[in-house]
């Protein structure tokens, strides 16, 4: 790259970065570091200490480029034990940079080891500041006090030899602390990962999941078909998933995990009973869409839903959009705009031809307004080609007979369907009852 060519990349970042701090911002660079080695009765270990310049950047009125700095100092120690390091264990700050003396400094810290190398302690000034737990040079992180330091236990206090295996300690804390880890994930899955699918760990993790996010984020699809592989992990899963599916309003917001850990366990008796689920719960308002599900199922080209499920679902939706017809009301546990998705994806079209037929213009007085803007408008393909151009034909006087009060709401159910110059004509002829609603950006002005 040219020198040129650099400078404006530079000029080019400098400007981004100076955007980014349009508020003020912070940034740091070492200005001094040295170390010492720190020898233990399990290996040797590395104290850094480092000098930080702190520089602090703010606009000054509304040019980005003029801004006020200034700057503050700190002084930082690092531990470094095999392949596993720790920034930043202590920090505290300094006035004048330049009378920092970091061989004095480093002389403040105390270094020990666990004779298995799983456990370290650190101090400053003769206090614990750090205790650090590791498996595999991966850091454990736990919120039981016990092994942790709030910076008061004497440095003489402290026996690095007196804490739980690692394993233990992980155990633990996915069992009881699993909402909490949000860092240090990187220690509980390679545990897992070095464990047998039968080891405890891994029906822990079952538990756990899909509530915990930890849980969540190992059992991937992936993971999933690896572990199955187990017989015993398989046989603990399908009853995991059992137990969601048996509570499964709880997991609404985890409904697609739910789905991917079915689909990747491939299991029949557990497909079985997400198919009864949806058979149950199809129809109805909630946070999950089991219509929506159930259609999935339907269409599924590898693992459809059989042939006796489909009569089920068809022959109830029929019933339920009969009755609909019969009544003007749909039934708040089988919705009829939920009938005709099914009856739609079963292949039946006559039940949406009736309806067309018998509901529009003066018609429409016998149903509940919400409930026939939902079947007509809400999901329009369901209805063929031809269904589709009765309604264009018949949408405007239908929209004469219904209630004033509910013509907002039916201007809002088509204005991304019918022609403008039909929704300007609607905002002409009724100007009272349109009041809150505007002709859509795509019909100009």
């Amino acid at each position: 790259m040219s020198r040129k060519s650099l400078s404006l990349v530079t000029l080019l970042f400098s400007g981004l970065l100076l955007i980014g701090c349009n508020r003020g911002c912070t940034t740091s660079h070492t200005i001094a570091s040295e170390s010492k080695t720190v020898s233990t009765n399990a290996g040797n270990a590395e104290v850094v200490g480092r000098v930080i310049d702190y520089r602090h950047s703010k606009r000054i009125g509304d040019n980005i480029f003029n801004r006020s700095v200034s700057h503050s100092y700190g002084l930082s120690f690092d531990i470094r034990f095999g392949t596993f390091e720790q920034k930043d264990f202590f920090h505290e700050g300094v006035k004048d940079p330049e009378a920092v003396i970091l061989g004095d400094e480093l002389k403040r810290v105390d270094v020990a080891i666990s004779d298995d190398q799983n456990h370290i302690g650190l101090g400053v000034d003769g206090k614990v500041v750090d205790i650090i737990h590791l498996y595999k040079s991966n850091r454990i992180v736990t919120n039981k006090a016990k092994l942790n330091t709030d910076g008061t236990m004497d440095w003489s206090q402290l026996n690095i030899n007196s804490y739980p295996s690692p394993q233990s300690i992980l155990t633990e804390s996915l069992k009881n602390s699993c909402d909490e880890m949000h860092t240090g994930t990187a220690a509980i899955y390679e545990f897992c990962n070095s464990s047998k699918p039968s080891a405890k760990i891994h029906k822990i993790m079952l538990d756990k999941w899909p509530d915990c996010s930890t849980a969540k984020n190992y059992l991937t699809e992936q993971k999933v078909r690896e572990l199955a592989q187990s017989k015993k992990w398989r046989k603990a899963a399908e009853k995991r998933g059992r137990s969601v599916l048996g509570n499964i309003d709880k997991y609404s917001f985890e409904i697609d995990e739910v789905l991917v850990f079915i689909d990747a366990l491939d299991s029949k008796k557990l497909s079985a009973r997400f198919d009864e689920v949806l058979m149950d719960r199809w129809g109805k308002k909630g946070m999950t869409n089991f219509t929506k599900l159930l259609v999935q199922r339907i269409n599924d080209k590898r693992k459809p839903l059989g042939k006796d499920g489909r009569k089920i679902v068809y022959n109830e939706a029929k019933v339920q959009f009969a009755e609909f017809q019969r009544t003007g009301e749909s039934d708040r546990n089988r919705e009829a705009a939920d009938c005709i998705q099914l009856l739609h994806v079963l292949g039946d079209t006559t039940s949406a031809h009736e309806f067309v037929q018998n509901a529009f213009g003066k018609n429409v007085s016998r149903y509940d307004e919400f409930d026939f803007l939902e079947v007509a408008y809400d999901d329009f393909g369901v209805y063929t080609v031809y269904q589709q151009r009765l309604i264009m034909e018949k949408t405007e006087v239908t929209f004469a007979s219904f209630q004033d009060y509910g013509r907002s709401s039916y201007f809002s159910a088509i204005e991304d369907l019918v022609d403008c110059s039909m929704l300007k004509r609607l905002k002409v002829t009724y100007p009272e009852d349109l009041k809150m609603r505007d002709v859509p950006r795509r019909c100009g002005p």
